[in-house]
């Protein structure tokens, strides 16, 4: 195999580019993964978080913090959440409670009655 002719300067100026570019990303991934590893800062989705899934949702689109959506889910380091809502606030998320069923609440049958009308089919 004959031996390949030397580089010229423009070419070697390149390699040595490309060089110097793929050690830096080799160098940046490994610090990512070595963070990742002992990393105790969760992600939170829109179903966990404290600012409530639609609000969660718009601020992660309009890039309030940085969030990365996996599929349909907006993913945030739960220190930046944090941050910002130290800096802006949070409007707390409503407590999901059902309505207790009041005893002196007329029934529907006997809100009819009253009216003189009467239940025909459906539920009862």
């Amino acid at each position: 195999m004959p031996d390949s002719a030397p580089l010229s300067k423009g070419e070697a100026v390149i390699n040595t580019a490309i060089a110097a570019i793929f050690d830096g990303v080799r160098q940046l991934v490994k610090a990512e993964l070595q963070a990742a590893k002992g990393d105790g800062d969760p992600w939170v989705s829109q179903e966990d978080s404290p600012l409530g899934r639609r609000e969660h949702c718009k601020l992660a689109r309009i890039g309030a913090f940085p969030a990365w959506k996996v599929g349909k889910r907006w993913l945030v380091r739960r220190s930046e959440l944090d941050t910002y809502i130290e800096a802006h606030g949070a409007k707390p998320k409503p407590p999901e409670a059902v309505p207790a069923d009041d005893p002196n609440e007329p029934t529907a049958d006997a809100v009819l009655h009253e009216l003189g009308l009467e239940r025909v089919g459906g539920r009862r």
